[in-house]
């Protein structure tokens, strides 16, 4: 089995396009964010159930 050598499947930043870079990291980091906002949408109503519950 033949592998690449690292430098050709590691990532170059400094090769390419500003653009594509841009938009390959930046999506990956609006799924995570968007992941974020969900879960605390969803806790949110539980939290506060359990905050009126204890007072």
């Amino acid at each position: 089995m033949k592998t690449d050598s690292p430098s050709k499947t590691k990532g170059q930043l400094t090769e390419g396009s500003v653009v594509g870079h841009l938009v390959k990291l930046t999506v990956p980091l609006i799924w995570g964010v968007f992941a974020v906002i969900a879960f605390n949408l969803v806790e949110t109503p539980k939290n506060a159930i359990d905050y009126r519950d204890r007072n």
